[in-house]
Parts: C-alpha cells; structure tokens; sequence
C-alpha cells in the first residue's frame, strides 16, 4: 500500500503496522512512537488505547485525517507541531512553529537551576528566564518550586510576541495565572529591558547557540521548520554568553546573597563559555548531559553592597 492508496478496510492494528512499516522505510527515527502518535492524534485518545482496541474500524474520515497527519511528516515537519504539544520535567507543553521544541538535554538546566534554588536561598528567590519561547523553563521552574515549598518571583524574557503569547498560555495552564511575569524585549538591546535591571538572583538561559556553519548542516526538520531566532547566534556561537556575562550585574539584586548565571550550551561550547562567564568574574561548574556531554555552565558571583 502506498500513502495515496486504497481502498480497503482498515482497523487500528493494520493501519498502525502499515505506518511503522512506511515510516521505518522512509528511515525516520522510532517509526513506531511517530505511527502512534499520529494515530492518537487522529483518534483522540491514549496510546495504551491502540492497543486495547487494535481490531477497531477506521472510518473513512479518521483514515482521510491521518493521511494528511503522515504526509506532513514525511515532509519531515516535526512530530511535535503537528500534534500541538511534548513532554518536558514531564509536563505537557502547547508548541508551534513560533518556538523551539523542548529538549530532552534542557531538563538537565531544569534541575540545575532548581539545586541553586534550594542550597543557596532562605528566602523568596528571583529567578530571570532569558529567551522563554514556549515557556518551559519558566514554567517548569514555577512548577517545581511551588512544590517544593521554595517562594519566588519569575521573569520570561523574549523577542517573540508569538512566543510569549505561548507561553503564557502555558503557564497559565500548568501553573495558575499571574504565577510568572512576561516581558517583551531583546536581551541585545539593554534599551528595551532596562525596566528588569536590579531584580534578580538567578539568570536562566537556552539562548540561540548554533553557529553560521553549523545552521546550514541540520536536519531538515529543524532548519525549514523551527524558529530560526531561536536558533542561530552568530557566526561563533557565542553572541548571547558574551552579553549576557557582560550584563548580568545589571540585573542583579544589590544583596549579600549569591548570584548566578546558568546556561544550556551546545555540544563543542562549554570550554568557552567557561573562559566568557569567568572574565567577568564568575566562578564556574559545569554539567554533563545524560551522553556525557558538557551541557549546562553556571557561573556564580558573591555580589556586595
């Protein structure tokens, strides 16, 4: 059977193993968790259902709506726009084409962000998300820190008014309204975000991070599909770590306590993001991803009055 084909009737088990078998041929990735996916969307229900009910009829416009799901992945569109949301700190997120796609790696900055809340705070913590997109780093913050008992105050920062649009929304759906503020700006223009200067503790980021050379190598799902500002800094790479280390005491509270800045970085960065945060007078640590890969850097500073 070929994706434009025939005419025939089709039940669960038979529609979901013809998919995993085009898929597998087509050399997607985990062809069997795409197929049931788009399947559950499609059917509006639960993976588990698939199989509950694998002699279940598809109707013609079930099959009609996962045609048109499966074409667009095999257009390699990400599995995650065409469904409207992914799991990230194992909440559901809304995303789109107007922001990046969580990564698995960024829980890891999750819940680095989360230790420094709790060893180095007594009290109420301010914490600054630095290019939020769809919100899950703020959001999933807000979330852990509420059931921790930790009180805070959070920012999201972004360009984007798409994005933050998004993710409000998220937050409001996960965590409650007015648990985080959101802010329009470019973190590159200090002119449009001066309002936040002497506010926080704590600077989260996943900024753009992928090079000039490297952009032009991804896959084609992420480079015809996903937000490009999100993305691409500048030819090295580096342009956000470079400001934001530069600014970062404009942003702090003027207190005794400990501030710090923590960063996701891509795979080949951390030695230099390393050397930018400690030229401004950062003490460093930093973190391995579930491969063993450098993957967040945090720099700390023992701020005065």
């Amino acid at each position: 059977m070929t994706v434009g084909a025939a005419k025939k009737t089709w039940n669960v088990s038979e529609l979901l193993g013809w998919s995993i078998h085009y898929l597998s041929e087509k050399q997607f990735d985990n062809p069997r968790l795409n197929a049931e996916w788009l399947l559950c969307h499609t059917l509006k229900c639960k993976r588990i259902d698939l199989y509950a009910h694998y002699d279940r009829p598809m109707v013609k416009k079930e099959l009609e709506a996962f045609k048109a799901l499966l074409l667009r992945r095999i257009n390699h569109e990400p599995l995650q726009y065409i469904i409207g949301t992914t799991e990230f700190m194992g909440l559901t997120f809304e995303v789109n084409p107007d922001v990046l796609i969580p990564r698995p790696d960024t829980e890891l900055l999750v819940e680095k962000t989360l230790d420094l809340c709790k060893h180095n705070y007594d009290e109420k913590v301010y914490i600054l998300d630095i290019g939020t997109g769809s919100g899950a780093l703020c959001v999933s913050l807000a979330f852990f820190l509420e059931k921790y008992n930790i009180p805070f105050s959070i920012t999201a920062l972004d360009i984007s008014e798409k994005a933050l649009a998004l993710a409000k929304h998220n937050a409001d759906r996960i965590v409650g309204e007015g648990k985080i503020k959101f802010f329009l700006g470019n973190i590159l223009d200090e002119d449009s975000h001066s309002d936040l200067f002497q506010s926080f503790d704590i600077i989260v980021s996943n900024p753009p991070y992928i090079s000039d050379h490297e952009f032009a190598l991804l896959p084609k799902e992420v480079k015809d599909y996903e937000p490009e500002i999100a993305l691409k800094a500048d030819a090295a790479g580096l342009v956000f770590y470079k400001h934001v280390a530069r600014a970062a005491k404009l942003f702090f509270r003027s207190n005794l306590t400990k501030k710090h800045v923590i960063f996701e970085v891509g795979y080949n960065q951390s030695e230099q993001v390393k050397k930018i945060l400690a030229g401004s007078g950062f003490e460093i640590e930093v973190y391995k991803d579930y491969h063993q890969i450098d993957r967040v850097v945090c720099g700390s500073l023992q701020v005065e009055n």
